[in-house]
Protein backbone atom coordinates (compact mmCIF):
# COMPACT_ATOMS: atom_id res chain seq x y z
CA UNK A 1 0.00 0.00 0.00
CA UNK A 2 2.45 2.33 0.79
CA UNK A 3 4.80 1.43 -2.51
CA UNK A 4 0.91 2.60 -4.36
CA UNK A 5 0.65 5.67 -2.18
CA UNK A 6 4.08 6.60 -3.88
CA UNK A 7 3.60 6.35 -6.94
CA UNK A 8 0.01 7.87 -6.75
CA UNK A 9 2.49 11.02 -5.13
CA UNK A 10 4.81 10.51 -8.29
CA UNK A 11 3.10 10.51 -10.90
CA UNK A 12 0.27 12.73 -10.35
CA UNK A 13 2.99 15.49 -9.22
CA UNK A 14 4.73 14.32 -13.00
CA UNK A 15 1.63 14.55 -14.94
CA UNK A 16 0.56 18.14 -13.79
CA UNK A 17 4.52 19.35 -14.44
CA UNK A 18 4.18 18.17 -17.69
CA UNK A 19 0.72 19.84 -18.62
CA UNK A 20 2.79 23.10 -17.16
CA UNK A 21 5.31 22.60 -19.37
CA UNK A 22 3.42 21.81 -22.68
CA UNK A 23 1.44 25.14 -21.34
CA UNK A 24 -1.94 23.56 -20.37
CA UNK A 25 -3.09 26.07 -18.24
CA UNK A 26 -5.57 23.78 -16.46
CA UNK A 27 -4.43 21.13 -14.04
CA UNK A 28 -5.04 17.27 -15.37
CA UNK A 29 -8.92 16.60 -13.91
CA UNK A 30 -9.18 12.89 -12.49
CA UNK A 31 -12.81 11.37 -12.24
CA UNK A 32 -13.15 8.57 -9.84
CA UNK A 33 -16.24 6.45 -9.65
CA UNK A 34 -16.56 3.85 -6.78
CA UNK A 35 -18.68 0.86 -7.19
CA UNK A 36 -20.27 -1.79 -5.06
CA UNK A 37 -21.59 -4.97 -6.18
CA UNK A 38 -22.89 -8.11 -3.21
CA UNK A 39 -20.50 -10.67 -5.89
CA UNK A 40 -17.64 -8.86 -6.35
CA UNK A 41 -15.26 -6.45 -4.26
CA UNK A 42 -15.47 -2.90 -4.58
CA UNK A 43 -13.46 -1.29 -7.31
CA UNK A 44 -12.98 2.34 -8.27
CA UNK A 45 -13.11 3.76 -11.84
CA UNK A 46 -11.01 6.29 -12.90
CA UNK A 47 -10.57 8.57 -15.99
CA UNK A 48 -8.74 11.45 -16.46
CA UNK A 49 -8.88 14.64 -18.44
CA UNK A 50 -6.72 16.78 -20.03
CA UNK A 51 -7.34 20.25 -21.50
CA UNK A 52 -5.68 22.75 -23.56
CA UNK A 53 -6.44 26.28 -23.58
CA UNK A 54 -6.91 27.95 -26.73
CA UNK A 55 -8.28 31.69 -28.36
CA UNK A 56 -11.45 29.98 -28.50
CA UNK A 57 -11.95 28.63 -24.87
CA UNK A 58 -11.43 25.48 -23.32
CA UNK A 59 -10.64 22.46 -25.41
CA UNK A 60 -10.90 18.72 -24.06
CA UNK A 61 -7.37 16.97 -25.12
CA UNK A 62 -8.51 13.59 -25.98
CA UNK A 63 -4.82 12.08 -25.72
CA UNK A 64 -6.31 8.46 -24.89
CA UNK A 65 -9.73 6.41 -23.71
CA UNK A 66 -8.45 4.85 -21.17
CA UNK A 67 -10.58 3.91 -18.10
CA UNK A 68 -8.67 2.31 -15.12
CA UNK A 69 -10.47 0.01 -12.64
CA UNK A 70 -8.93 -0.51 -9.60
CA UNK A 71 -9.65 -1.33 -6.08
CA UNK A 72 -8.28 1.86 -4.13
CA UNK A 73 -8.53 5.37 -6.01
CA UNK A 74 -5.05 5.60 -5.39
CA UNK A 75 -3.72 3.30 -7.40
CA UNK A 76 -6.17 4.50 -10.38
CA UNK A 77 -5.03 7.59 -10.48
CA UNK A 78 -1.26 6.71 -10.41
CA UNK A 79 -2.54 4.06 -13.58
CA UNK A 80 -4.51 6.75 -15.67
CA UNK A 81 -1.46 9.14 -15.04
CA UNK A 82 0.65 6.54 -16.01
CA UNK A 83 -1.45 5.98 -19.39
CA UNK A 84 -1.29 9.56 -20.13
CA UNK A 85 2.15 10.11 -19.40
CA UNK A 86 2.66 7.78 -22.22
CA UNK A 87 0.90 9.09 -24.72
CA UNK A 88 1.78 12.62 -24.22
CA UNK A 89 5.67 11.80 -24.36
CA UNK A 90 4.75 10.20 -27.93
CA UNK A 91 2.61 13.12 -28.88
CA UNK A 92 5.06 16.06 -27.41
CA UNK A 93 7.82 14.23 -28.32
CA UNK A 94 9.45 17.60 -30.13
CA UNK A 95 8.15 19.91 -27.47
CA UNK A 96 10.06 17.53 -24.20
CA UNK A 97 12.74 16.65 -26.09
CA UNK A 98 15.35 19.30 -24.44
CA UNK A 99 13.76 18.71 -20.44
CA UNK A 100 14.68 15.89 -18.47
CA UNK A 101 11.64 14.57 -18.70
CA UNK A 102 11.74 13.50 -22.30
CA UNK A 103 11.17 9.80 -21.45
CA UNK A 104 7.74 9.37 -19.88
CA UNK A 105 7.02 7.40 -17.47
CA UNK A 106 10.16 7.08 -15.97
CA UNK A 107 11.41 4.86 -13.86
CA UNK A 108 11.81 5.61 -9.88
CA UNK A 109 15.79 5.52 -8.72
CA UNK A 110 17.10 2.28 -8.52
CA UNK A 111 14.28 0.53 -10.02
CA UNK A 112 14.43 -1.78 -13.49
CA UNK A 113 11.06 -1.20 -14.65
CA UNK A 114 8.16 1.45 -14.46
CA UNK A 115 5.70 0.74 -11.98
CA UNK A 116 2.22 -0.53 -12.47
CA UNK A 117 -0.54 0.04 -10.41
CA UNK A 118 -1.61 -3.51 -9.67
CA UNK A 119 -5.14 -4.67 -9.73
CA UNK A 120 -5.03 -5.60 -5.85
CA UNK A 121 -8.21 -8.46 -6.51
CA UNK A 122 -10.13 -9.36 -8.98
CA UNK A 123 -9.63 -7.45 -12.81
CA UNK A 124 -13.31 -7.35 -13.22
CA UNK A 125 -12.60 -5.82 -16.88
CA UNK A 126 -9.72 -8.64 -17.95
CA UNK A 127 -12.75 -11.16 -16.47
CA UNK A 128 -15.57 -9.65 -18.36
CA UNK A 129 -13.37 -9.56 -21.74
CA UNK A 130 -12.20 -13.42 -20.98
CA UNK A 131 -16.19 -14.32 -21.16
CA UNK A 132 -17.22 -12.03 -23.99
CA UNK A 133 -13.82 -13.73 -25.84
CA UNK A 134 -14.78 -17.09 -24.79
CA UNK A 135 -18.22 -17.11 -26.14
CA UNK A 136 -17.24 -15.42 -29.39
CA UNK A 137 -14.99 -17.90 -30.09
CA UNK A 138 -17.70 -20.89 -29.86
CA UNK A 139 -20.22 -18.96 -32.08
CA UNK A 140 -17.44 -18.42 -34.85
CA UNK A 141 -16.53 -22.08 -34.50
CA UNK A 142 -20.44 -22.83 -34.96
CA UNK A 143 -20.84 -20.77 -37.82
CA UNK A 144 -17.76 -22.17 -39.91
CA UNK A 145 -18.98 -25.71 -39.20
CA UNK A 146 -22.47 -24.67 -40.10
CA UNK A 147 -20.72 -22.81 -43.39
CA UNK A 148 -18.91 -26.26 -44.46
CA UNK A 149 -22.12 -28.14 -44.54
CA UNK A 150 -24.03 -25.58 -47.08
CA UNK A 151 -20.88 -25.93 -49.30
CA UNK A 152 -21.33 -29.69 -49.05
CA UNK A 153 -24.93 -29.46 -49.75
CA UNK A 154 -24.28 -27.13 -52.68
CA UNK A 155 -21.65 -29.11 -54.29
CA UNK A 156 -23.84 -32.23 -53.76
CA UNK A 157 -26.75 -30.03 -55.73
CA UNK A 158 -24.49 -28.87 -58.40
CA UNK A 159 -23.42 -32.87 -58.81
CA UNK A 160 -26.49 -34.01 -58.98
CA UNK A 161 -27.71 -31.40 -61.80
CA UNK A 162 -24.33 -32.14 -63.93
CA UNK A 163 -25.63 -35.98 -63.55
CA UNK A 164 -29.16 -35.01 -64.76
CA UNK A 165 -27.53 -32.48 -67.83
CA UNK A 166 -25.55 -35.45 -69.23
CA UNK A 167 -28.37 -38.17 -68.87
CA UNK A 168 -30.43 -35.95 -70.93
CA UNK A 169 -27.45 -34.88 -73.87
CA UNK A 170 -26.43 -38.38 -73.52
CA UNK A 171 -22.92 -37.22 -72.21
CA UNK A 172 -20.79 -39.13 -70.27
CA UNK A 173 -21.70 -38.95 -66.40
CA UNK A 174 -19.01 -36.04 -64.40
CA UNK A 175 -16.32 -37.18 -61.87
CA UNK A 176 -16.94 -35.92 -58.10
CA UNK A 177 -13.48 -34.48 -57.95
CA UNK A 178 -14.20 -32.54 -55.00
CA UNK A 179 -12.81 -34.43 -51.51
CA UNK A 180 -14.17 -32.65 -48.57
CA UNK A 181 -12.25 -33.08 -45.07
CA UNK A 182 -14.62 -34.65 -42.06
CA UNK A 183 -16.35 -31.55 -40.21
CA UNK A 184 -14.96 -31.39 -36.20
CA UNK A 185 -17.34 -30.23 -33.29
CA UNK A 186 -16.57 -26.90 -32.07
CA UNK A 187 -13.99 -26.99 -29.22
CA UNK A 188 -15.53 -27.26 -25.72
CA UNK A 189 -15.14 -23.71 -24.04
CA UNK A 190 -17.59 -22.18 -21.29
CA UNK A 191 -21.15 -21.26 -22.86
CA UNK A 192 -21.84 -17.98 -21.51
CA UNK A 193 -24.54 -16.90 -24.29
CA UNK A 194 -26.12 -20.21 -22.73
CA UNK A 195 -29.85 -19.29 -21.64
CA UNK A 196 -28.35 -20.87 -18.38
CA UNK A 197 -25.66 -18.16 -17.93
CA UNK A 198 -26.95 -15.64 -14.94
CA UNK A 199 -27.24 -11.76 -16.38
CA UNK A 200 -24.55 -10.42 -14.46
CA UNK A 201 -21.95 -12.95 -15.43
CA UNK A 202 -22.27 -11.14 -18.93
Amino acid sequence: MAKIQEEFNRKSWLARWTCHHLGYSMRPIYKCARFTHPRYPTFWEVKVILREEHERGWEVMAVHHDVAMRRTMESGIAEVARRALEVLSHKERPRLRYTYRRFLPSRASGEARTFIATHDGVDMASDFLRKYLSATLTALNETNNHLFEIQRELHEVRWERDVLVASATRAPPPQEDANFPASSPSPKRPRYDSPGAAAEDL
